[in-house]
């Protein structure tokens, strides 16, 4: 894989999940800017949350992001993101599913928030047109 492959995927979510396509990684939170409808969660053990609901086994996008907009990507597989999760705290973060049906981001505020199609947070939970008229 080269080096720049990255911002080939950057930009390949950035056209999938988000309202200004790749004009929008310019902005410090990119869940403020998912294309709806959205599905937001909270949970207090969010790390649980997941680990029940990612396979282990599946591989994944995963975004670490940098509060200046900076976002690190990296390939890992549901249990690989889960232990790297246990071992990290406050920071925002992405999980993308590879064939971009969805992606969902924790958020500075604790709350899970889902776009795309499907996904690990359940359909039950209550949805919205984005994630800024919820106030998160």
């Amino acid at each position: 894989m080269r080096l720049t492959a990255y911002e080939d995927l950057l930009g390949r979510i950035a056209k999938r999940f988000l309202v200004k396509g790749r004009d929008a990684l310019n902005y410090v939170w990119l869940w403020e800017h998912f294309l709806g409808p959205t599905v937001s969660y909270n949970e207090q053990d969010t790390i649980r949350f997941l680990d029940s609901r990612l396979p282990k086994d599946q591989s994944y996008w995963f975004l670490a992001s940098e509060e200046n907009g900076k976002y690190w990507v990296a390939e890992g597989t549901g249990d690989g993101i889960i232990q790297v999760l246990k071992e990290m705290y406050s920071f925002e973060y992405y999980i993308i599913e590879r064939k971009f049906l969805w992606i969902v981001c924790e958020n500075h505020h604790g709350t899970l928030i889902q776009a795309g199609k499907q996904g690990i947070v359940g359909a039950e939970q209550t949805s919205a047109p984005d994630a800024k008229s919820r106030g998160v």
